[in-house]
């Protein structure tokens, strides 16, 4: 069975054409054209596709075989695929069996230069070498994150203690700043009490020094110690006087400096009332970045875990894709070499059957065999590897690589007293 690309058209060899006859007279006028039955019958759907029009030619060289084309159009489905060649009056069936495989499945094993699946094994396999490698940075980046959140969720917290300390203390200080206020109003009221009863001392002590110059300036009748008394009482009241003039300037400025500290104070505790509403939805701010830290850092953890999951499997992908390597590496040119002769190769001990022309049937022994080779086509020349006989009409051919060196290949081996062998066969690269 040959393997054919599918969509793609294949120059095959078909025979040995043998007349119907004697069964064994190589007929070289067989026909598609004219033949009873020159069909494909594709397997997997019971398709049976008429091929008498299809390219057929005799192969000049090789009396009973032809190189038939098949088209594009017949190899489209995958599959198992039949040909048979029928012209009841002129030769024996002819039937083939293909096998149509997909595009890149082919050309994997026999196209030129074809590497087999080993390329893209390769290919898998670095890049799952890669993935490992990026997920074990992800996995290192994600516990610097875990620690820095943890960092951040610690400082936080901190911060949020701090701020109910401030909020505390402003508390306080609004208390504190409210009571003063309340104080220095108070003073504020005694000062102009003070200025009141001062301003009333001033005139009362006016009137005395008034009433006094006069008695003085009127003669009257004093002693001489009540005159001086009186001159002691004048000067006590200039005194007074002047000690009264000095107060009202004070508490005037005790007043103004009194009226400054209600304003200033009356500012800061409008101030202080602001700081401890901001203070409020620090807090409260503070308090959601707390809860939506604790959320990132469970977050994290759980990311981290899962790579953690991500790196053991693939791990587990790695070590699997390089055994699946290895494996190929080792196993497809075994099944290359079980499955096909590959192409330009030496290949030794091919054995084939030679059976006397007179019957047709019993094995032929003692024959110098002579070997043919037609590639991809061509005429037919002599072959360069040896023939030997094994035992009971059974020989051995030796190939050299000349006689690989196609991609289809056909080897006619022939003696005087024997029928021809021919064998045809696809190359693997």
């Amino acid at each position: 069975m040959l393997f054919i690309r599918q969509n793609a058209t294949h120059k095959v060899v078909l025979g040995p054409a043998v007349a119907v006859g004697d069964g064994f007279t190589p007929v070289t006028t067989l026909a598609l054209s004219t033949a009873d039955e020159a069909e494909a019958i594709l397997h997997d759907n019971s398709t049976v596709v008429d091929i008498s029009g299809y390219t057929w030619a005799a192969i000049t060289t090789a009396d009973g075989y032809y190189h038939l084309t098949l088209q594009s159009g017949i190899s489209g489905t995958v599959g198992h695929m039949t040909v048979v060649v029928n012209d009841d009056s002129l030769v024996l069936p002819l039937k083939a069996d293909f096998m149509v495989v997909e595009e890149a499945v082919y050309d994997m094993f026999f196209a030129a230069s074809a590497t087999g699946n080993n390329a893209t094994i390769t290919t898998i396999a670095s890049d799952v070498v890669q993935i490992y490698s990026d997920t074990t940075i992800i996995a290192s980046d994600l516990v610097q994150i875990y620690s820095d959140t943890t960092a951040i969720n610690t400082q936080t917290t901190t911060i949020a203690s701090d701020v109910v300390q401030i909020y505390s203390d402003t508390t306080i200080v609004v208390s504190d700043t409210t009571a003063i206020n309340t104080q220095t109003t108070t003073i504020a009221s005694d000062v102009v009490q003070i200025y009141s009863d001062t301003t009333a001392i001033y005139s009362d002590t006016t009137i005395i020094y008034s009433d006094t110059t006069a008695i003085e300036a009127a003669g009257g009748a004093l002693s001489v110690a009540q005159d001086s008394k009186l001159t002691e009482i004048h000067g006590d009241v200039n005194t007074v006087a002047s000690d009264v003039v000095q107060i009202y300037s004070d508490t005037t400025a005790i007043y103004s400096d009194t009226t400054i500290i209600v304003s200033d104070t009356t500012a800061i505790n409008t101030q202080t009332t602001t700081i401890a509403s901001d203070l409020v939805q620090v807090y409260s701010d503070t308090t959601i970045i707390v809860s939506d830290t604790t959320a990132i850092n469970t977050q994290t953890t759980t990311i981290a875990s899962d790579i953690v999951l991500i790196y053991s499997d693939t791990t587990a992908i790695h070590s699997e894709t390089t055994e699946i390597q290895t494996a190929v590496v080792t196993t497809i040119p075994g099944l290359i070499d079980d499955i096909g002769i590959k192409k330009n190769t030496a290949f030794s001990n091919f054995e084939f059957l030679m059976v006397l022309t007179s019957d047709h049937a019993t094995p032929a022994t003692g024959l110098t065999v002579t070997g043919q080779r037609s590639i991809d086509g061509a005429a037919f020349a002599s072959v360069s590897g040896t023939i030997a006989e094994v035992s009971n009409g059974i020989y051995q051919f030796d190939a050299a690589a000349a006689d690989t060196n196609g991609d289809v290949i056909t080897w006619r081996f022939s003696a005087a007293t024997a029928d021809d062998c021919f064998v045809t066969f696809k190359t693997v690269a």
